[in-house]
């Protein structure tokens, strides 16, 4: 079994275009591990962009993720992977085809009728770039 979810970020709840909560239920599908692969274009911005590439983060999947840390031990991670700039004439948008990352193991599905996309900066994870105005991030799972 698999299946996509299609988000615009003009469908949010709640939130910022860098910390936007949205409304799903993942309870219609099967319990379980799957992979997660993830389809990402931000609208065309005739400003230059600070920063060449993006981090996309869903906290509330839990998936097995890690990132290395200054304390001895392990942290999870909900970055699901990079997104970089595209210049089309005088603009420029953040793009991350199909392929361009890993596929992620997710050891089930969020469990709340609400998930998180954040989109940062890659150097530290923080929201220091300039958020697009707007962007589609297309998650296809596919059951493991």
């Amino acid at each position: 079994m698999s299946f996509n979810v299609v988000i615009s970020s003009n469908k949010k709840v709640s939130g910022t275009n860098a910390d936007a909560t949205y409304n799903f239920q993942f309870q219609q599908f099967q319990q379980g591990d799957y992979e997660m692969s993830f389809a990402y274009q931000s609208s065309q911005d005739s400003t230059q962009q600070s920063n060449n590439i993006l981090q996309i983060q869903l906290p509330d999947l839990p998936q097995m993720n890690y990132r290395a840390d200054t304390k001895i031990g392990t942290a999870s991670s909900g970055v699901i992977g990079m997104c970089y700039a595209e210049i089309l004439g005088s603009k420029e948008r953040y793009v991350a085809r199909w392929g361009d990352n890993p596929p992620i193991y997710c050891r089930g599905l969020p469990s709340s009728g609400t998930f998180r996309v954040k989109l940062a900066e890659e150097a530290d994870g923080g929201s220091t770039i300039d958020i697009p105005a707007d962007y589609v991030l297309i998650l296809s799972f596919k059951k493991l």
